[in-house]
């Protein structure tokens, strides 16, 4: 009986974890920021999730820094529009609080593929990656070469090198990034 192991969890751990917690979620934000920026526009979809983030940590909203980050975010989406200033601000904010001089919690390839995720959630966002978010992607890989020799950045790598070798995005190029 399977469906034991799907309600075993009660998450009573996590009064452990919070601190690592909060690191995964405000790396896992700065990814999304980054991503969802990586073209110059932020579009309905990409709001969105912004909107994801903050309902992940719904449980925690009413906790530093949890309750400064949600009503930031707010802020920003409240017209329906994020602009670059409030993007760049947002980062700000993420890369303020995660002073990887004093974190911890993770080391850098833990904290790089939790940002990784994020960025590959936000330039995926609206299903479409364009020439823009591909030459982000490319300037981030650059900016965080050594982590390539590890999983998951090592099966990254080889497809994002080949679609710039290319200069193109095919059909099957973009299914591929969608996957990761």
């Amino acid at each position: 009986n399977i469906s034991h192991f799907d309600t075993y969890d009660s998450g009573s751990f996590r009064q452990f974890c919070g601190p690592a917690q909060v690191h995964k979620d405000l790396n896992t934000l700065y990814g999304l920021i980054v991503g969802i920026q990586a073209d110059g526009h932020i579009n309905d979809s990409e709001i969105g999730l912004l909107r994801a983030w903050i309902e992940s940590v719904s449980s925690l909203q009413a906790k530093a820094p949890y309750n400064k980050f949600v009503a930031k975010i707010n802020a920003i989406i409240s017209d329906g529009i994020v602009t670059e200033e409030e993007a760049e601000d947002l980062i700000w904010l993420c890369k303020n609080y995660l002073d990887y001089n004093r974190n911890p919690y993770y080391d850098v390839i833990t904290s790089s593929t939790q940002q990784l995720g994020g960025f590959l959630a936000g330039i995926s966002a609206d299903q479409t990656i364009n020439i823009e978010e591909l030459t982000a992607l490319g300037n981030w890989t650059s900016n965080n070469a050594p982590m390539f020799k590890t999983w998951p950045f090592d099966t990254l790598l080889p497809a994002i090198e080949r679609i710039q070798a290319e200069r193109q995005l095919s059909a099957n190029d973009h299914s591929e990034l969608l996957t990761f």
